[in-house]
């Protein structure tokens, strides 16, 4: 059962919708994000942007590096880091946990 503080104002879950992050995140699975907590190095994030006609983009990445201009980020297992521009790229979030959905 949840108490009042076990709950986080402003905390969410997300389904995962795709299998760039596996196998840390699999179909089905919910990631519990926390945007108030500020990302930091050597963690999963949620990175999102408004696309032009109104849709929002959002990809999942392990945060690598964080510049005044850039994210450095790489998708799991280990592949090659990249680089993605943080004015294309503004929003970006903690992912602090993963409900698993076990077949």
């Amino acid at each position: 059962m949840m108490r009042p503080r076990d709950v986080i104002n402003g905390a969410y879950r997300l389904p995962v919708t795709c299998d760039d992050m596996s196998p840390r995140y699999r179909l089905g699975d919910l990631m519990l994000v926390n945007p108030d907590v500020p990302p930091r190095v050597g963690s999963d994030v949620l990175l999102s942007r408004e696309m032009d006609d109104g849709r929002r983009e959002t990809i999942v990445r392990r945060l690598v590096k964080a510049t005044p201009a850039a994210w450095r980020v790489r998708r799991l297992p280990p592949y090659k880091p990249e680089t993605l521009d943080r004015s294309q790229w503004p929003k970006v979030e903690l992912i602090v946990g993963v409900i698993n959905a076990r077949r």
